[in-house]
C-alpha cells in the first residue's frame, strides 16, 4: 500500500498536503488550492500547511446542498370569490 493509499484509507481523519487535496478534487488543481484557502480548510503543522479531509467532504456537503423546489399546494387556489 503506497503513502497515498494509506492516508485515503483513514478517510475522514487523513490529514494530506493542500496540493494532494486539491489533486483529489474535481477541477483544475489551481482553482482547487484557492477553494481550500478561501473556504478556510487550510491549516498549520509545524509551519506545513494541510489539510484535514474530512473537513473537505464536510464544506461540500454544506456548499452543495441541493435546492429542493417547492410543490405547487393544489388546494390553495387564488381568485375564488363567493357571489352573494
Amino acid at each position: 500500500m503506497t503513502t497515498r493509499e494509506a492516508r485515503l484509507a483513514l478517510g475522514a481523519a487523513a490529514v494530506i498536503s493542500v496540493t494532494e487535496a486539491a489533486r483529489l478534487l474535481p477541477g483544475r488543481e489551481a482553482d482547487c488550492r484557492k477553494w481550500l484557502r478561501t473556504e478556510g480548510l487550510v491549516r498549520f503543522v509545524m509551519g506545513r500547511p494541510v489539510v484535514v479531509w474530512g473537513d473537505v467532504i464536510e464544506a461540500l456537503r454544506l456548499s452543495n446542498k441541493p435546492k429542493r423546489k417547492k410543490k405547487a399546494n393544489p388546494l390553495r387556489r387564488g381568485g375564488l370569490k363567493v357571489a352573494g
